[in-house]
């Protein structure tokens, strides 16, 4: 034969068409919604409009007042951006310096002769590598700026502008002493020179101190969980009136210290160390601050271990004046037991409350002044003379 054929009975060929439809109905079920949908119009409307809106109503107060506080102090927020010349390039006038942006920060409006309040680290470049610096408005005018002083132990600088008075609209001072922990504050930042940050939280903690990256340590810092944005540093912390409290100067996100892991928190210098720094580098135009070249214990920690006044100080830095008046820090006694370090009662027979009482009355004299330091050692109390030195 040259062929072949099979042969299907009529059965067979019955059994193989059932089975066929079958699956395809069972394929059609499996996706009738599709199906259905091709060919479905309801739901839709050509004549469909804009739902009623309905009357909200009045904000509530709270509401109303954060909104003020913005309207209020925002026009006192500025951008300050620092830069560097990074190369030369040719063009038909010759060689031309290639500027590069590299520090940004915030910076408020101290008062109307154009003096600008930032942190340090923000134009610390400048000041080093002697870059150019710009605060721009609220309004986008953009001004150039020079640093005329810096004090890096407290992480502020002061800056110089020369800006119509009308323009300017100085930022309102509150007071630091006497915050509470719980107490509502607000954070305004202006990151990147078109548009502004603003944040609530609370004050979390008060008299902390924390290392920053290059080693320094800041002190006596309030610190919030309201959300401070990058390019914030050198922006305002505000009471619930509006006021200034605190200037941002960090946000920690790892191992602060032994004692505090954070978690996105936020750290503000108090506006009692800014209102008395301020003026002096103002009048000083950057001349040296006093310094005795070493660091001081938390005010928290003496007051939970029964110290009610003074400063006792923690580390001495070698060859500081601390170190030639012969004070002392804390010691690492046998079986890690810790010795105190120098409690310093009063200075020139002035009596200090603490840390910031102890910082304002070093501001009150200049490098290379004698000062007479009342001190308690191992429970005796007798007198130190320190010559003061200048911070690095």
């Amino acid at each position: 034969m040259s062929g072949y054929s099979s042969y299907q009975s009529p059965s067979e060929s019955r059994f193989r068409w059932a089975l066929i439809i079958v699956m395809l109905l069972l394929l059609v079920y499996l996706n009738r919604d599709w199906l259905l949908g091709l060919f479905d119009r309801s739901g839709y409307d050509p004549d469909a409009q804009p739902r009623a809106v309905t009357a909200r109503g009045d904000l509530a107060a709270d509401e109303q007042a954060t909104i003020e506080v913005f309207d209020k102090v925002s026009p006192s927020v500025v951008f300050v951006t620092t830069q560097f010349v990074q190369s030369w390039r040719r063009s038909l006038l010759g060689n031309e310096p290639m500027q590069v942006e590299r520090g940004t920060g915030s910076g408020f409006i101290w008062d109307q002769e154009g003096h600008i309040v930032t942190n340090y680290h923000v134009v610390a470049e400048a000041v080093k590598l002697r870059g150019q610096c710009k605060v721009r408005l609220r309004d986008g005018k953009e001004f150039n700026a020079r640093v005329i002083g810096a004090d890096s132990a407290n992480d502020i600088a002061v800056l110089f502008i020369r800006a119509p008075e009308k323009e300017l609209k100085p930022i309102p001072i509150g007071q630091s002493k006497g915050l509470l922990i719980g107490q509502k504050v607000f954070a305004i930042g202006n990151p990147f020179g078109y548009d502004y940050t603003f944040s609530s939280g609370i004050v979390s903690s008060l008299d902390r101190t924390i290392r920053t990256q290059d080693g320094r340590e800041l002190h006596s810092l309030i610190q919030t969980d309201a959300a401070i944005s990058s390019g914030s540093s050198g922006g305002p912390l505000l009471d619930s009136a509006g006021l200034l409290i605190g200037m941002t100067t960090a946000v920690a996100t790892g191992q602060i210290n032994a004692n505090i892991i954070a978690s996105n928190i936020g750290f503000a210098i108090p506006v009692d160390i800014i209102n008395r720094v301020v003026p002096e580098l103002i009048k000083k135009q950057g001349s040296p601050q006093p310094s005795i070249g070493a660091s001081l214990i938390a005010e928290r920690v003496l007051r939970i271990n029964g110290i009610p006044s003074g400063v006792m100080i923690y580390k001495v830095e070698p060859d500081s004046p601390a170190a030639k008046a012969g004070l002392q820090g804390i010691k690492i006694l046998p079986e890690n037991q810790i010795a105190y370090g120098d409690l310093i009662l009063a200075v020139n027979g002035h009596p200090v409350s603490g840390n910031a009482d102890f910082q304002t009355i070093l501001l009150q004299h200049k490098p290379g002044d004698k000062l007479v330091f009342k001190v308690m050692r191992e429970g005796l109390e007798f007198d130190v003379d320190v010559t003061l030195g200048a911070i690095d």
